[in-house]
């Protein structure tokens, strides 16, 4: 297990955040996985990042510097009872990024691979063994090294919606095509139980950007482990920002389910029903369709 030298310093002398907040108990909690502070190439320091974290309606974020792991003794102090860090790492290799969550303080993953070398399942089983999740990051991100050319086998998640970088815009292209390609994916995946969910962040490294968009679980516990259970379950969603929020149910032979709820069923013989958003402005009703007995979701 690969751990960074910080000069000699014992790790266990250090400070790091909990691995455990007090939270809500089971509850939907909002958090981005994906940002940068000045410890990489980040312009905010770790104490901006927090706070703007909590100011935007966030109970976590994930700490992912390019290659090395969170510093000790800069993040532990900014752990709330209702506020959770994850531990993490951007790995940011020559042939796409990812992100390692959920890592154990001072551990970093190796980013010196890349397609076809063989070793990169090797650095995925390093997050898997210690219980972290790896995510695809910006499969489609328009810059060099930001294509995501690995196989998707052996990742947990596809980020699908990454943030504003230097645009103005929440969503641009890059974005609506990697969206398009997980959802092309989603429906051979689910017939073999494999399927990934998808995920958004922001990829701060600016100001202004920390949470859009963010990803909103369902946990049963503000924990690293409860967090990340709810992640690689699929039991989330996106949004751009706290004031948006989702309801929805479906319906099937007498059952219901909701927002990150599996419906067991062979054949779509049902309804879904209550959609809609809370947005600024408003609430809005989401398009649905309803489809009585005909194909559709596979059992799950």
């Amino acid at each position: 297990m690969a751990r960074q030298d910080f000069g000699g310093r014992t790790l266990s002398s250090l400070s790091f955040p909990p691995a455990r907040a007090v939270g809500r108990g089971a509850a939907w909690y909002r958090g981005d996985c994906h940002v940068h502070s000045v410890h990489s190439d980040g312009e905010l320091t770790p104490e901006d990042l927090a706070v703007r974290a909590r100011s935007a309606g966030l109970d976590f974020m994930a700490t992912t510097e390019h290659n090395s792991a969170a510093e000790p003794g800069v993040w532990g102090h900014l752990a709330a009872d209702d506020f959770l860090i994850v531990l993490g790492e951007e790995v940011t290799t020559r042939t796409g990024h990812w992100l390692a969550l959920g890592i154990n303080p001072g551990e970093v993953v190796d980013w010196n691979h890349r397609v076809r070398d063989g070793l990169i399942d090797q650095c995925l089983d390093q997050v898997h063994r210690v219980g972290g999740l790896c995510v695809a990051a910006h499969p489609h991100a328009p810059y060099p090294s930001g294509d995501f050319m690995f196989p998707l086998r052996g990742f947990d998640v596809v980020e699908v919606w990454n943030g504003l970088w230097t645009s103005d815009r929440p969503w641009n292209a890059d974005n609506e095509a990697a969206l398009a390609e997980w959802g092309m994916s989603l429906a051979a995946d689910i017939h073999t139980g494999s399927w990934r969910p998808a995920m958004g962040n922001s990829d701060t490294h600016l100001e202004g950007q920390i949470g859009i968009p963010h990803t909103v679980v369902f946990a049963e516990e503000l924990s690293t482990e409860a967090i990340l259970t709810g992640i690689r379950a699929g039991r989330s969603w996106i949004a751009e920002s706290a004031d948006v929020d989702v309801l929805f149910t479906a319906n099937a032979d007498g059952r219901v389910a909701g927002v990150g709820e599996q419906l067991a069923n062979s054949w779509w013989a049902g309804r879904s029903t209550g959609n809609s958003a809370r947005c600024p402005g408003g609430d809005r009703q989401l398009p649905h369709r309803s489809r009585e007995g005909s194909p559709g979701a596979s059992p799950r």
